[in-house]
């Protein structure tokens, strides 16, 4: 592979390179991992956990709302540094921006859209690439009959929103809302639970008062005070690389792993890799590819069968449609009524429908984060050649002579078709072959009745003695 652009990297110190002593001292647990899904879950350090667990071992944390109590003082300062330290990174302040703890970035926008006091003169204006988190506040302006449109701007937010996993892995289920001082009148927030008034009456409902605080208005019950002093750790980390050596450091990885994706080529020169994005024509496209591959023919690779493949050797990506349908269907070119006959097939969220009518239903995302490396970059190039690029020509379909001579030394002895994954298979000496391959084919699963999720012969060894029967004539499955 060649060798690393400008701004891979965090230089070195007393002769050490920073990065490889990062990955070596704090992030041994991805030895022989390739995790390249950052913009799903960044990776947490090790440091992190050691220094969370060593802050709680050697300090009492009581909560916070028992005023007097020493510990709960100390939990309250504590809470208030990070709330300090958050704004900071952010470039602002306290006093120009309250923080607000959540339990991710969906809690934050679901507060403010149901605290928003949308009119028949409100406007809810949203991007058409919005996640579906921002999408759900339609909802909210909806009921109250505002007018609501997609427009592809940009202003200095009123409100942001953010999970820390997603900045450095540790702790999840947790999250801020930033809500602009001058702008937090306007939200009238319809429950207010424990911990968020500061008088309440059983008996008289207009007597009741929220605090003054805007933070203490928004933060219902007790906070998860000892997840948010394990965040002083992880925003310490980001800090001392400094995010603009962060920036350049994934922008290179990014830049490299485009150039090696799109210069790969079958042997008859098709191309093997489309990207969606302008990653070529924007220097600050970011840590984000998402792509999808095809064969020499042209045809469309299943991003359910690459990822597949990709987690039996340890390569982390993400598949789909990420949440984001608005920028599915943009780069896809699908029209809304598509995406509407899918669904009607029954293509949802998560499945592996991932090509209907030879087109693809989602991407694959590679993204990329502060510890990431070089090596995870050609580990996934060396993936790609080796199982999605061909190294021989092949003659498209149609340009095929099919003849029906069979010669000796090529013999069919069996043909099984598993109608239920992961059970066992039924055998036959002629079978019908659909768009999909074998007709019924692992077409259906067990379902856990608790958890909608399919049932696997790693969880229950026994679906393997289940023998499943599909009659064609009478179209039943015993």
């Amino acid at each position: 592979m060649d060798k690393m652009g400008e701004g891979y990297g965090y230089g070195s110190i007393d002769g050490e390179d920073v990065l490889s002593k990062l990955r070596g001292q704090r992030f041994r647990h991805l030895e022989g991992q390739v995790y390249l899904d950052h913009a799903g879950a960044t990776v947490y350090g090790s440091h992190q956990v050691e220094e969370h667990a060593k802050l709680l071992m050697q300090n009492v944390f009581g909560n916070p709302h028992s005023s007097s109590s020493p510990s709960s003082q100390r939990t309250t300062d504590s809470i208030d540094s990070v709330r300090r330290d958050l704004a900071a990174f952010f470039n602002t302040t306290l006093e120009e921006y309250d923080v607000v703890f959540t339990s991710g970035t969906t809690a934050g926008l679901k507060l403010i859209g149901e605290s928003f006091p949308f009119s028949r003169q409100s406007s809810f204006a949203y991007s058409m690439d919005s996640h579906n988190s921002v999408l759900g506040i339609r909802s909210y302006a909806a009921a109250h009959d505002a007018r609501i449109f997609a427009l592809p701007v940009d202003y200095k937010p009123d409100f942001m929103v953010m999970s820390f996993y997603k900045l450095f892995g540790y702790p999840s289920g947790l999250g801020a809302l930033l809500i602009r001082r001058s702008s937090a009148p306007y939200l009238a927030k319809p429950y207010h639970g424990g911990g968020t008034l500061a008088a309440s009456f059983p008996t008289l409902l207009d007597a009741s008062r929220p605090h003054a605080a805007t933070h203490r208005r928004f933060e219902d019950g007790t906070l998860p005070y000892l997840s948010i002093l394990a965040c002083t750790s992880g925003l310490q980390s980001l800090r001392n690389l400094t995010m603009p050596a962060i920036q350049r450091h994934v922008a290179a990885l990014t830049k490299y792993a485009w150039h090696a994706l799109t210069a790969l080529r079958h042997a008859n020169g098709a191309r093997v890799c489309t990207i969606y994005g302008t990653h070529h024509r924007d220097p600050d496209a970011g840590s984000i590819i998402a792509c999808n591959f095809s064969t020499p023919d042209g045809a469309w690779v299943g991003y359910s069968e690459f990822s597949t493949l990709a987690a039996l050797h340890n390569i982390h990506v993400r598949t789909g449609c990420f949440c984001n349908p608005g920028a599915c269907q943009a780069h896809l070119g699908l029209t809304t009524d598509e995406m509407l006959a899918h669904m009607a097939q029954g293509h949802v969220c998560g499945d592996a429908m991932d090509i209907i009518h030879n087109r693809p239903t989602g991407a694959i995302r590679v993204s990329f984060g502060y510890m990431s490396t070089q090596q995870d970059v050609d580990a996934f190039i060396m993936f790609v050649a080796t199982y999605f690029v061909s190294s021989r020509t092949h003659l498209a379909a149609s340009r095929l002579q099919v003849g029906h001579d069979v010669p000796a030394s090529i013999r069919l002895t069996k043909i099984a078709v598993f109608p239920i994954k992961s059970c066992g298979a039924m055998h036959v000496d002629r079978w019908r072959v659909g768009a999909r391959g074998l007709l019924f084919d692992r077409e259906w699963a067990l379902v856990d009745p608790a958890t909608g999720a399919a049932f696997s012969q790693k969880h229950m060894p026994l679906m393997a003695t289940l023998r499943p029967v599909v009659d064609l004539d009478a179209q039943q499955l015993h």
